[in-house]
């Protein structure tokens, strides 16, 4: 899908997406939004999710090395690769927790599973901090009590029975894989789920991103390299267009009348939603 856009284009998308989103999160510290319950976190996914597609544009920029007086201009697009695949799974969590069809109760569920996981993980990565001993106390009593609401619960049927076990080892963060919650999202199954297994194989030495780096290697003039930039670009112009129109919809004073976006903004927005919506 890269062959149809121009990377300059792109990266202007990026940049001014990147910051309408910002400009959201503004609104939302003026109109305060809900700071109690699960609604506090929404602001911190978007700030993540516009911070990470800044950090895009920085780290596609290509980087001069000088070794033995011989120069050369690399792009490490196995890290902008995995910033990418961040900013997909950041969108697809906040679909999961928010942006769904789903009952309330079920959304209690998915909620205290996912941040029981969050707590549980800096148990067993903290606990030989002294600093972090109160924190830690006071986590292990909520701990045990969103257990006791998880295994009560109407719902606790839907995490696998062979993997019950993990729940009590080191949390389960959400019931579905990072594939089926791309085939229920709002976005284009195929296109976001092939995307999504390239940029994982980068994540660990799989043979396909040896044999891309070996075939490729990271110069910034390889038009692989370029291809493989664009497509992130895409997925940072696509998730950050579903942002706002899901935004738009859970929060009563957002729109695009109260952010002053102008037309230029809405149109953007408005392509890469259609672009990469079901």
């Amino acid at each position: 899908m890269n062959k149809f856009f121009d990377l300059e284009t792109l990266q202007k998308d990026v940049l001014e997406l990147s910051n309408s989103l910002f400009l959201l999160t503004q609104k939302m510290n003026e109109d305060n939004l809900n700071e109690n319950g699960q609604n506090k976190y929404l602001k911190v996914f978007i700030l993540k999710i516009a911070s990470a597609s800044k950090s895009l544009l920085k780290l596609s920029e290509s980087t001069k090395l000088n070794v033995n007086n011989k120069t050369a201009e690399i792009i490490d697009y196995p890290s902008v690769l995995l910033l990418a695949r961040g900013i997909l799974e950041n969108y697809l969590t906040m679909e999961y927790l928010y942006f769904n069809e789903i009952d309330n109760n079920e959304k209690d569920f998915r909620f205290k599973l996912w941040r029981m996981s969050g707590f549980m993980l800096r148990q067993n990565s903290l606990k030989d901090i002294p600093q972090y001993e109160d924190i830690l106390s006071r986590e292990k009593i909520e701990i045990e009590n969103a257990k006791m609401d998880i295994k009560n619960s109407i719902y606790y049927s839907q995490i696998k029975k062979n993997d019950t076990w993990k729940l009590d080892a080191f949390g389960i963060p959400r019931v579905l894989s990072w594939i089926k919650l791309i085939e229920l999202s709002q976005l284009k199954t195929k296109s976001f789920k092939d995307i999504y297994q390239l940029y994982s194989n980068y994540a660990h030495s799989e043979f396909l991103s040896m044999m891309q780096l070996y075939n490729f290697g990271y110069n910034s003039n390889s038009e692989m390299v370029v291809e493989m930039s664009k497509s992130t670009y895409i997925v940072s112009n696509s998730v950050i267009s579903h942002c706002f129109k899901n935004l738009i919809t859970f929060i009563d004073y957002v729109d695009e009348t109260s952010l002053n976006l102008d037309e230029k903004a809405k149109s953007r927005i408005d392509y890469w939603y259609n672009y990469s919506k079901k």
